[in-house]
């Protein structure tokens, strides 16, 4: 599909610890992803809150709201049609569910800032998304004054570099391919089963050839310490 914007931002203006905690860091990076020089979609999704204020203070910018749910198919493509996509993290600072999408598309994402969850292979900065640097976290739902006004400048800079934005959508594909894809979960489901069933199977052996306590012991610790991994 061709490239019909330089960025797409379509988000759901919510979030943080509870629905209206992160509020206002979503209308904040729409004002400063507003001010990148460049070809962009914006459409902010109003759910929560004094959705009238909302609503009032993003178009008096030029920036596009809608109270009305977006239909999936609308979403993709979109998002197919940008070289960049940003995603803010979601509810509880959660890595949100568009980001499987935009794996499996070969997108190129822009994070508002790290992700505080770990992934199983996790992810890497400039390899499988890049990030604004507006950090946030439960008990600090805002970034600095500073971090907001980084962001045109950080956006246009990425925009520039053709070559890491390829390499971004080819590992994001990949990672999807390999990792994060129905077959690859089920094939890392069934290895974790089977490893437990073994571990099953062990302990008995063990208990059977009636070795000490201290080794049944030891054992189970380390049963627990694999699950918990």
């Amino acid at each position: 599909m061709p490239m019909e914007y330089d960025i797409c931002f379509v988000v759901r203006v919510w979030g943080g610890r509870d629905e209206e905690a992160g509020i206002e860091h979503n209308l904040r990076l729409l004002e400063a992803v507003n001010k990148a020089k460049c070809h962009k979609y914006l459409l902010a999704y109003l759910v929560a809150g004094d959705i009238d204020r909302q609503e009032i203070r993003l178009n008096e910018q030029g920036i596009p709201t809608t109270r009305a749910h977006i239909p999936l198919q609308k979403l993709w493509k979109l998002s197919a049609a940008s070289r960049i996509n940003i995603i803010r993290l979601g509810m509880h600072n959660c890595i949100p569910w568009r980001f499987m999408d935009m794996l499996a598309m070969g997108a190129c994402v822009a994070l508002d800032q790290p992700p505080q969850t770990v992934w199983t292979p996790p992810l890497a900065e400039g390899k499988h998304y890049f990030e604004l640097g507006a950090t946030t976290d439960p008990y600090q739902p805002l970034a600095t004054e500073s971090q907001y006004e980084q962001i045109p400048e950080r956006l246009e800079r990425f925009l520039k570099d053709h070559n890491s934005i390829h390499h971004v959508r080819a590992s994001a594909a990949d990672y999807f391919d390999s990792h994060a894809c129905p077959i690859a979960v089920g094939r890392y489901l069934l290895a974790y089963v089977g490893g437990a069933r073994k571990g099953r199977e062990s302990a008995r052996v063990t208990q059977a050839e009636r070795f000490n306590i201290s080794t049944v012991s030891s054992f189970g610790d380390g049963l627990i310490g694999k699950v918990a991994k």
